[in-house]
């Protein structure tokens, strides 16, 4: 179980496990909001299309379901990022130049798949 908020984590693969528990629950709220919006849009389309706002509806729903999807890709690549932890601490730590190299390919990996986005994870 998680402790406080206010707890440091312990280790880098605790603070990735948490940042990804944290999106999770950010992901479950987009999306519970974006259910929301959609049922709005539809009880009121004719007040939409009165008020020419369908393109403006319809961008905001599009926008929404990409960030929804940028914040699940921050969340997997925290959760993995606490795994390539894992197995460096499990394969011999940072003295182990194999392991140590494992995991900076796996970091390396995980931030070109958020730098194409504008993200990154911290040197950790």
């Amino acid at each position: 179980m998680m402790g406080k908020v206010t707890d440091e984590p312990k280790t880098p693969g605790e603070h990735y496990r948490r940042q990804a528990a944290m999106v999770a629950g950010i992901v479950q709220t987009y999306g519970d909001t974006q259910r929301a919006l959609r049922e709005i849009a539809a009880a009121h389309e004719s007040l939409i299309e009165t008020l020419g706002m369908r393109d403006e509806t319809a961008e905001l729903l599009t926008n929404m379901a990409a960030s929804e999807q940028r914040i699940r890709l921050i969340g997997q690549v925290n959760a993995a990022q606490a795994l390539a932890y894992d197995a460096l601490m499990s394969a011999g730590g940072p003295d182990d130049p194999e392991a140590l190299a494992a995991y900076r390919e796996a970091t390396s990996w995980h931030n070109s798949l958020l730098t194409e986005r504008g993200e990154g994870l911290p040197d950790r």
